[in-house]
């Protein structure tokens, strides 16, 4: 993002307890339009990895082995719903039945995350969290399918459910900080996505 309208400064500290891991595709590092850098600036007790680099190969120790991955589903190689993957506890139901400490994010397109929820064996059979509904809001990408949502986004709306508001409602400002700055500079009216 052009200086001029970086909104670096305007990102508080968040005192979350939960810690939140971000292992974000190799792919997604340049992208500007990427929110996990902001997501891991606001959190004070987060981590992000790499995954997919070949010169820095992911350390499948750093992974935490358990907590949840927020992820929509339980999903088969081919992408269709997995009958016998993990569990799935939507958030909007109130907590899971057990407490965690860690919160693994897969940061990438979709199908990147998809993948990834496969290959990353330290996640593969965690047990994930999702949310049946996230409301309509402004986006830099179009969502692939309803109920998906930008990693920064996911993260505010995940630690909204988990920790509560005053935890989650700054990230959720943060996220729409950013896309009205990112459409600012694009010179673009801002347009809400489903």
């Amino acid at each position: 993002m052009l200086p001029a309208f970086c909104i670096c400064q305007e990102i508080p500290r968040i005192p979350n307890k939960i810690k939140v891991w971000i292992v974000r595709h190799v792919r997604e590092h340049r992208k500007s339009t990427n929110t996990a850098r902001l997501a891991i600036r606001a959190l004070e007790r987060s981590k992000l990895l790499h995954y997919g680099d070949r010169f820095y190969p992911l350390d499948f120790s750093e992974v935490p082995r358990a907590g949840y991955l927020l992820f929509p589903e339980a999903l088969d190689h081919s992408g269709k719903p997995d009958p016998n993957g993990p569990p799935v506890h939507d958030l909007g139901s109130g907590p899971p039945p057990l407490p965690f400490e860690n919160l693994i994010i897969l940061d990438g397109t979709w199908s990147q995350a998809r993948r990834m929820s496969h290959r990353l064996e330290p996640v593969a059979h965690m047990p994930r969290v999702s949310f049946k509904e996230i409301p309509p809001r402004a986006r830099l990408r179009r969502p692939p399918m309803a109920n998906t949502s930008a990693t920064l986004e996911a993260i505010g709306h995940a630690l909204w459910y988990l920790e509560g508001e005053e935890i989650g409602a700054p990230l959720l400002q943060v996220f729409d900080r950013f896309v009205e700055a990112y459409y600012r500079q694009c010179n673009k009216p801002l347009k809400t996505s489903p």
